[in-house]
């Protein structure tokens, strides 16, 4: 088995569990605010940041119609709205370059670096593991407040 086999089954779920949270979220949830940014602001920012990490001279940077939307910040309070079925279209840009990367770099030396001298393929995918499945929880943690199901886990082995 190849280290990057392993990542991957490691990655997807993040990736199911995502979506679960864009598919399953209601209207009012989608926006509401609490002590914290609202659920949207949270999904945008991870699919950023994965569209972010996972460019390289193969894979394009594909953020831009959506720029508008993307907390960089989440004290941010000027930000526009981002309706369910825009940043449906987003994700599945970013689902299929995932895919992509993760067949490109498959056969590749996961010690690499592709971004910048400190950022390996390796890197890259476990800090994105980490990165989705922080934002998830923290996604979870709103439905289950107001009376939703929470994401369930989609682990490897489980």
């Amino acid at each position: 088995m190849v280290i990057a086999d392993i990542l991957e089954r490691h990655f997807t779920p993040c990736l199911r569990m995502l979506e679960s949270v864009i598919f399953t979220c209601p209207e009012m949830l989608w926006r509401k605010t609490g002590n914290h940014a609202p659920l949207w602001q949270h999904v945008m920012h991870t699919i950023e940041s994965i569209d972010y990490f996972l460019t390289d001279g193969e894979l394009p940077y594909l953020s831009e119609p959506y720029k508008r939307n993307i907390p960089l910040d989440f004290n941010e309070k000027d930000l526009e709205y981002i309706d369910p079925a825009a940043c449906v279209e987003y994700f599945q840009k970013i689902k299929r370059k995932c895919e992509r990367f993760l067949s490109v770099y498959k056969d590749r030396p996961m010690e690499k670096s592709i971004r910048a001298a400190h950022y390996t393929i390796l890197d890259i995918l476990l800090v994105q593991i980490r990165h989705i499945q922080y934002h998830i929880g923290y996604c979870s943690s709103i439905l289950a407040r107001y009376g939703e199901p929470d994401i369930s886990w989609l682990g490897f082995g489980e």
